[in-house]
């Protein structure tokens, strides 16, 4: 039941991502899946190298400001969930 909720809030970011490139006068973005460590951060723009803490390494989607966070040194903006 999610699964179509989840796809709908996705085709929307991917959406406002477009908007917001052609207001620009910026080339439109390429589809993406959502960023793998919050999709509320949209679209990723680019896959990255990183490894939960003990875990190995491996290739995530990432957003542009988490990408970025990752290049510097720095953990990304993960979502977290209360249980």
């Amino acid at each position: 039941d999610v699964q179509g909720v989840t796809e709908a809030l996705e085709d929307g970011r991917f959406a406002l991502a477009t908007l917001a490139a052609r207001r620009a006068k910026k080339p439109l973005p390429e589809r993406r899946v959502p960023c793998f460590f919050d999709p509320r951060h949209g679209p990723s723009v680019q896959d990255v190298e990183w490894a939960p803490a003990g875990g190995a390494p491996r290739t995530v989607p990432a957003c542009a400001a988490d990408a970025a966070r990752l290049a510097d040194g720095e953990e990304p903006m993960s979502r977290t969930v209360q249980t």
